[in-house]
């Protein structure tokens, strides 16, 4: 039995708006992103958004109605500005014929069994100062074997674990620690490694944050990410006037989130990444080989402040980890 033109043109009506009403409801979730953990979550998700508000407009479009397209317009509008309008300033530019340092951030994958494919992408990279997370299982080892590194965070103080600093340049490290009843008091680890780097005889030193905040998987890491930016960021402004600050790690948190834009207001600090949206660095892997990388979230970086320079971040050679690592070279004037 064959259905009749009016009934087929209810039906695409009612696929449409069922599909507008969803993605509106879905696209304004996002609006109490700085108050409820899954909006919060949603942020992640700001490409997808966008290319899903272009599907119901390419929907409302192909079914002629009028009011439909309207509607889905201004649902791709309230995606797209996000992406087109960043919430952060960007760094400035590298200054001309400053000392320039290289820093690179890679999370490592505590699981990654791909030793071999990061010592080639470090050598390829060729960075001075090397910062990573998930330093644990066999990577103490892994990293031992790195050429050129004689200054590393962990070997300084026993109690840093997961994050670490590796530097080719001399340097002092702190930890930042919790403090009583902080962050991850009771396991006493640091919220972040505070090196202090000899750029070159003369100039100032260069101060680098190595973070790692948790991961917002839960309402109870939401809560603590948000903790543990401000603890970071109360350590950053309390910085000397004009100290050389680059903030680097893995954030767990895309440029998206009222988290971020807080984090970053709060430190002083300004972007190196191709804001507002930048290629993502969190990937998602199947059965060892990567997805489309469109699929994952920018959320590895470096920001700076205090007269750091930088042409801005790049992405370098992936290694089998769930996140590609960042590199930027860096200007202290």
């Amino acid at each position: 039995m064959s259905i009749s033109p009016v009934r087929r043109l209810g039906l695409s009506g009612l696929i449409v708006h069922g599909v507008l009403v969803l993605l509106t409801l879905v696209s304004a979730g996002t609006l109490f992103a700085q108050w409820v953990w899954p909006a919060d979550l949603l942020t992640f998700f700001r490409p997808h958004l966008f290319v899903a508000s272009l599907a119901g407009l390419a929907l409302a479009l192909l079914a002629r109605r009028r009011l439909a397209v309207l509607a889905a317009g201004a649902i791709v509008l309230f995606n797209l500005w996000p992406l087109a309008v960043s919430s952060v300033p960007a760094a400035p530019p590298a200054a001309a014929g400053a000392p320039t340092v290289r820093i690179m951030s890679a999370n490592l994958l505590y699981s990654n069994p791909h030793k071999a494919l990061f010592r080639a992408s470090v050598d390829e990279v060729r960075p001075d100062i090397l910062v990573v997370q998930e330093d644990v299982l066999g990577w103490p080892m892994a990293l031992d074997r790195l050429d050129g590194f004689p200054y590393r965070a962990s070997d300084l103080d026993s109690r840093l674990a997961a994050v670490d600093v590796l530097s080719r340049l001399p340097m002092t490290v702190t930890l930042i620690d919790p403090g009583p009843g902080g962050v991850k008091a009771r396991r006493r680890r640091p919220v972040a490694v505070r090196a202090e780097i000899q750029v070159a005889p003369g100039a100032p030193p260069l101060v680098v944050y190595a973070i790692h905040p948790p991961s917002p998987r839960t309402l109870r890491y939401w809560h603590r990410r948000a903790a543990t930016f401000a603890q970071i960021a109360q350590h950053v402004r309390a910085e000397p006037e004009g100290t050389r600050v680059v903030v680097a790690g893995d954030w767990n948190t895309p440029p998206w989130s009222p988290q971020f834009a807080r984090f970053m207001d709060a430190a002083g600090l300004a972007a190196t990444e191709a804001l507002p949206w930048p290629p993502s660095t969190r990937v998602f892997l199947f059965r060892g080989r990567e997805l489309p990388r469109w699929l994952g979230a920018p959320v590895d970086r470096l920001a700076v402040k205090g007269g750091v320079g930088t042409d801005g971040a790049r992405i370098g050679p992936a290694f089998g980890s769930d996140h590609l690592p960042v590199y930027a070279d860096v200007t202290v004037r």
